[in-house]
């Protein structure tokens, strides 16, 4: 399965780890918000016996999927 595959791959040693409640304020975001992101699978994350951890690479990746830019001659 995909969490097979999950438990297999190896956390990078170079990276900072978060927990759920570090990616959820590095986010802006509730730790309930941020576990709904998880479930639904729009983020990585490791899981270590009951622990989630999250690759901060993978959290500010998502943080740039969800920009929006602003459009061209935009006024208000």
């Amino acid at each position: 399965t995909e969490e097979a595959a999950v438990r297999k791959r190896d956390i990078p040693a170079t990276t900072t780890k978060l927990t759920v409640a570090g990616a959820a304020a590095r986010c802006g975001v509730s730790p309930f918000t941020l576990r709904t992101y998880l479930r639904r699978g729009r983020l990585p994350y490791f899981k270590v016996g009951r622990r989630i951890v999250l690759d901060s690479a993978d959290v500010d990746g998502f943080l740039r999927g969800c920009r929006v830019e602003a459009r061209e001659g935009a006024t208000r």
